[in-house]
């Protein structure tokens, strides 16, 4: 029969606890960050895309500039991400 006191069973419970922490931690690797822009923007090649700008912005609405003591954004409508990618503000 097995002995199954407190001791022997920790003594069993603690190294198979520990071997499987180290397998799942060597399984968990940081996410490589994917370059988004891999080369020098060309503004001869630049395209407009359709439906990319709101209906306000137009002359009619343009204010001008914002003062530089404007913290970055505070002027600006949030603009969505692609799904997955972050967004950077500022």
């Amino acid at each position: 029969m097995l002995d199954q006191s407190p001791l022997s069973r920790l003594l069993v419970v603690v190294p198979i606890s520990l071997l499987a922490l180290v397998l799942a931690s060597a399984q968990v690797r940081p996410e490589r960050t994917r370059r988004l822009i891999t080369q020098a923007v060309d503004e001869s090649k630049r395209v407009e895309l359709p439906g990319n700008t709101i209906p306000q912005a137009d002359t009619g609405n343009d204010r001008g500039r914002v003062p530089d003591s404007l913290p970055n954004g505070a002027h600006a409508a949030p603009i969505a991400a692609a799904k997955g990618e972050r967004r950077r503000t500022g």
